[in-house]
């Protein structure tokens, strides 16, 4: 989940890093085995972390923050995961490869007409075929 999402699932503000990851181990005692935390709703960081927690440890996933609003990160982050989870890669690699995608996509994206809101480049963040 977002952080908002994760506020009102736990009912606690999340503030910090520190509070993602009490509200990571917070989410799995509600019962999931595992849980990426988004983390780009904390505005006063040069970086977005996301925080992982699941089976195979806890992990920071970082990335430099772009100056931009977009809509549709998180549906594009667990399609990304899913299709990664498809391909047969464990789940942390393919939260990581997602996390990495989104974040392409976000760099290729682009406004149409006057929109403040930038529409993700999916295929600008795809791999290029060999």
């Amino acid at each position: 989940p977002n952080l908002p999402e994760a506020e009102l699932l736990l009912g606690t503000r999340i503030g910090s890093v520190a509070d993602m990851h009490e509200a990571a181990r917070g989410l799995r005692g509600l019962g999931a085995d595992a849980v990426l935390l988004k983390g780009g709703h904390l505005l006063d960081t040069a970086l977005v972390t996301d925080v992982f927690h699941g089976p195979e440890g806890v992990r920071e996933i970082l990335h430099p923050r772009l100056q931009l609003e977009a809509h549709g990160t998180g549906c594009t982050l667990a399609s990304a995961i899913a299709a990664n989870l498809c391909l047969g890669h464990a789940l942390l690699e393919s939260c990581l490869a997602a996390s990495d995608y989104v974040h392409a996509a976000l760099s290729g994206g682009y406004r149409p007409g006057r929109s403040e809101v930038l529409v993700l480049d999916h295929f600008g963040a795809a791999p290029t075929p060999t």
